[in-house]
Order: C-alpha cells, then structure tokens, then sequence
C-alpha cells in the first residue's frame, strides 16, 4: 500500500476537507485506490477505485451527509453503495458477454456452405 498525497485533481486535499482522517492509499498488489478513515476503533477501508475521479467525492459527500441526517450507520450506506455498483457492473458484463456470443454465432457461418456445393 502506497499513500497518495497528491494527485492532479487534488482529490486527496479534498477529500481531507470532507472528513480530516479520510486517507488515500494505492494498492499495488490489485492496482485499486482505496480511501480508508479512522474512527474509534481503528483505520476501516471505506471503498475501493480503479480510478480516483470527482464521483468518489461526491459519493463521500452525500454518504457523510444522509449518515448524519438519517442516523444510518455510514459504512452500511457505503457498502450498499458498493453493492448498487458492483450489481450494475455484473449486468453490464453480462450484456457484454451476450453480445460477444452472439457475434461469436454470427460469425460462426460465415464460411460454412448451405448446400453441398454452394459457397455462402
């Protein structure tokens, strides 16, 4: 893990200005950035990115802001956060994977003949 300090959208800076003990590390090993915070018992990884972008401060603001108006624990919101992502990513790839195989069949007979003797 590689503390990030700074970064051309100075996400690190600004992230720090939503909650002082918020920190952005890089994970090597699964090349993700991961933002941790630190609460009474300890440092918590609050989510993960393959990208830092303005969305995962927005996505802090509004997390830290229904957490304080609606009294749900913050890292619940967060992980149904994660969970809303990874449900739309699944669906994306499986779209993804249904058109690959359906090219995959169309392609398949292109160079089949329709009759013994016939070229396509």
């Amino acid at each position: 893990m590689i503390p990030v300090e700074h970064h051309p959208l100075s996400i690190p800076q600004r992230l720090r200005a939503i909650d002082p003990d918020l920190r952005v590390l890089y994970d090597t090993e699964e090349q993700r950035y991961e933002v941790w915070g630190r609460d009474i018992r300890g440092p918590y990884l609050v989510t993960r990115y393959a990208k830092l972008h303005a969305g995962l401060l927005e996505d802090l603001r509004q997390a830290y802001r229904v957490a304080s108006s609606t009294g749900r624990p913050y890292k619940q919101m967060l992980h149904e956060q994660r969970e809303h992502r990874a449900r739309l990513e699944r669906g994306h790839r499986r779209e993804l994977a249904d058109v690959c195989r359906c090219l995959r069949e169309d392609m398949a007979g292109l160079g089949r003949q329709l009759w013994p003797g016939w070229g396509v």
